[in-house]
């Protein structure tokens, strides 16, 4: 710990980290991204009461926005057939799905995704547009295809190292030097090569093709953001491009559809880089990370989109129940746990923290925890915020948002798990996970928990809420 502290306050010399060259060649991977997602600035009122016809609160001008550009123009595209002739008649959904973040817990998104699915008679809408973060763009490309089964095969794993590679055995805290010296050496705890390797497996030929054809024929949109760190903002990448732009290229440039291949997974895994979990990942020369950082879901940051998509269906003379819905599934439970002092509470067997009796003295600290605390509570903060504005600007543009989140008492949620060693014996969640730190102890990905977050996702009575909302 001592070591770490002179590293962090700067007090040593700490060599720069290495790291491999981009996955990409320079320039390659321009065409699929936007720079510039940011919330804007609410409108003055110390003028007074707007003149009519002014700019509403929230809303900026399209113009010095290119992601609200992006989506706007995704979700005003009319559905076309091979001959380019318009074809409203195709089952596509008006409506938007949106997935946050959330490391493991999307485990829960992948159980709930699969209910939503069942409840709806084997299939998901067939969504105008998909956005994902993090754990949520490693879920998107298969639910823009509907496809289920894989989302939730992706978060059945047996063992962590399915998914990073640790630098050091067991936790942070139980090895602070060694942690330390990983962090100055490599930058991080783990590398993600393994979550590469399994993406190299998923994204292949077939799923390209198929989300190229999508874009192409029903004008459909799959977006995921991660965080450029040289300009500090959200860059959005435009998978749904990356794949057209691979079958284009299969035939007469097979370097360059191999190239989009390599954008569309580094994209994802960009997406997915959490700071100190994992190393950041490069494209183009530049350093990405989690796009969690900035926004816990990804969204039209102006209500311009929304605005245009009502006035496209009024002045078609659709129907009024036709659906548009904004579907939000936060793979997380929105919730910062509870800590004594700057540590996690002891807790009960069904998972709940016990707090020590009032008038225990305050327990020593240190810059670390508080530094890890300040970091959870303001990415916490990130994803409220985000998830309020999506809501906001949905219902009112005239979408009706159906949400639902990982609720804390997931926890206490009793279930079997089809795990190896596991037996018959029903735990609840947080029994799993004590198995899995007692056996494993893993750093983050609890494999024995995420059965239990992908069981308790398929049960939520929210799915049934989700049908219903669009039916088939």
């Amino acid at each position: 710990m001592a070591l770490l502290s002179l590293v962090l306050a700067g007090c040593g010399k700490v060599d720069p980290v290495h790291h491999l060259p981009p996955q990409v060649a320079p320039g390659g991977c321009d065409e699929i991204i936007t720079f510039g997602a940011r919330l804007p600035f609410p409108a003055s009122s110390l003028q007074g009461p707007p003149e009519p016809g002014a700019q509403e609160a929230w809303q900026i001008d399209p113009s010095s926005d290119p992601v609200g550009l992006k989506l706007l123009d995704a979700l005003g595209q009319t559905p076309t057939d091979k001959d380019g002739v318009a074809q409203r008649a195709l089952p596509v959904s008006d409506s938007v799905l949106i997935l946050s973040g959330g490391s493991q817990q999307g485990a829960f998104g992948a159980g709930f995704m699969s209910a939503w699915e069942q409840h709806r008679g084997g299939s998901l809408p067939r969504f105008k547009l998909v956005t994902g973060i993090s754990t949520g763009a490693l879920q998107a490309t298969f639910a823009f295809l509907g496809d289920t089964k894989t989302i939730v095969e992706e978060y059945s794993i047996t063992s962590e190292s399915e998914l990073l590679k640790p630098l050091v055995r067991g936790k942070f805290e139980q090895r602070p030097v060694r942690a330390a010296i990983s962090l100055t050496r490599a930058g991080t705890l783990a590398r993600l090569q393994p979550l590469r390797d399994r993406l190299m497996h998923l994204i292949n030929e077939d799923v390209l093709v198929a989300v190229a054809r999508e874009a192409k024929l029903h004008q459909r949109t799959l977006l995921v953001g991660a965080v450029e760190m040289g300009s500090g903002e959200m860059a959005v990448f435009d998978l749904t491009k990356a794949a057209s732009l691979y079958v284009e290229n299969l035939t007469g440039h097979p370097d360059r559809a191999k190239q989009m291949r390599g954008c569309y997974i580094e994209a994802l895994l960009a997406s997915s880089s959490v700071p100190m979990s994992a190393a950041p990942v490069f494209i183009d020369n530049r350093l990405y990370i989690d796009g969690g950082a900035r926004f816990g879901v990804l969204v039209d940051l102006t209500p311009n989109a929304f605005r245009r998509k009502v006035a496209e269906a009024r002045a078609l003379e659709r129907a009024a129940d036709v659906p548009r819905n904004l579907f939000v599934i936060v793979n997380a439970t929105l919730e910062v746990p509870a800590f004594c002092g700057l540590t996690k509470c002891a807790a009960g067997d069904d998972g709940q923290a016990v707090k020590p009796p009032p008038g225990t003295p305050h327990p020593e600290w240190t810059f670390l925890q508080l530094a890890q605390r300040t970091v959870s509570v303001m990415t916490n903060q990130a994803y409220r915020s985000s998830v309020f504005i999506a809501n906001q600007q949905a219902t009112s543009k005239e979408f009706k948002t159906s949400f639902v989140r990982l609720e804390p008492e997931h926890l206490r949620f009793p279930t079997r798990i089809d795990f190896p060693g596991a037996g018959q014996e029903e735990k609840i969640c947080y029994q799993w996970q004590r198995d899995d730190e007692a056996i494993d102890n893993p750093k983050e990905f609890f494999p024995r928990y995420m059965r239990c977050l992908i069981a308790y996702g398929k049960q939520h009575p929210k799915a049934a809420a989700f049908a219903a909302a669009e039916p088939r």
